[in-house]
């Protein structure tokens, strides 16, 4: 078990293999990719989603975008169709979500990633934050490198775990404030947004269950604090995206051979 969390180590794992890195091509032969940081991988009313902050991706294109499916391997995401969600009273939101084929989500690709369901998430994380405790997990761009050999493409990462206190409303829309417990073996909180944020209340007797409360969308190590959109405002948006009709795969995709290793390097 992790002391703060008193999160069971099996449990843990699987939740830490919703959140997976982002790989985007680059359309350069002698550098054919570069990491993008973390996004969220959520299962949601049948539909698969990947999930991340809008600054992210920037402007590129889904045929551009590829999944970390485990320590060693990427994939092309599959793209069905990309939503930009707004809001009626502060505009765009500063998300980003992605319709996936679910069929190409394999058995394989499924040993070391997971799609958390968001069906299984009560919205009552926010009753009891003040008593909570806070954490999140996925990759700082500081801590990944990429190497182009002359026949494959190799990436190193690593997944940090980080927990953090309820600080109260953030001045962003639907977004609130968390203190990071101890941000000083980071570095840099850049490749963190889009990492799922859930909450946890530990009670004598009782193991903990952890909710989802939100996804990060920004943060520094410098002020220790970090801002995460409510998961009140993500079901509000994929539920708007549900009552559209869903796209049909293309018929065509590019594929790319590549590979990638990550350090077995924990962090707590």
């Amino acid at each position: 078990m992790t002391d703060s969390t008193l999160v069971p180590d099996d449990q843990l794992l699987e939740l830490r293999r919703t959140a997976r890195q982002l790989v985007f091509r680059t359309g350069v032969d002698s550098t054919p990719v570069s990491l993008g940081g973390t996004c969220f991988l959520l299962g949601y009313r049948d539909r698969l989603f990947a999930i991340t902050a809008r600054h992210v991706v920037k402007d590129a294109v889904p045929e551009e975008l590829l999944l970390a499916t485990s320590e060693d391997s990427w994939i092309p995401a599959r793209v069905l169709e990309q939503f930009n969600p707004s809001d009626e009273i502060s505009g765009a939101l500063d998300l980003v979500v992605y319709d996936l084929d679910v069929r190409h989500f394999i058995a394989k690709h499924r040993r070391n990633s997971r799609a958390y369901n968001l069906l299984a998430t009560e919205s009552n994380w926010s009753a009891t934050r003040y008593q909570s405790n806070f954490f999140f997990f996925g990759y700082p761009l500081v801590h990944a490198t990429v190497d182009y050999g002359s026949r494959t493409t190799r990436a190193e990462s690593q997944q940090w775990f980080l927990q953090a206190t309820y600080q109260g409303s953030s001045e962003l829309p639907h977004c609130h404030k968390l203190r990071l417990l101890d941000a000083s073996g980071i570095g840099d909180l850049n490749g963190l947004s889009g990492s799922p944020v859930f909450a946890c209340r530990s009670i004598i007797g009782t193991t903990a269950q952890p909710q989802l409360a939100g996804i990060l969308l920004r943060g520094t190590a410098a002020s220790g604090l970090v801002h995460f959109l409510e998961v009140e405002a993500l079901r509000t948006v994929l539920e708007e995206i549900l009552r559209r009709p869903p796209r049909r795969l293309p018929k065509r995709w590019r594929s790319v051979k590549t590979k990638k290793r990550r350090a077995p390097r924990e962090h707590h």
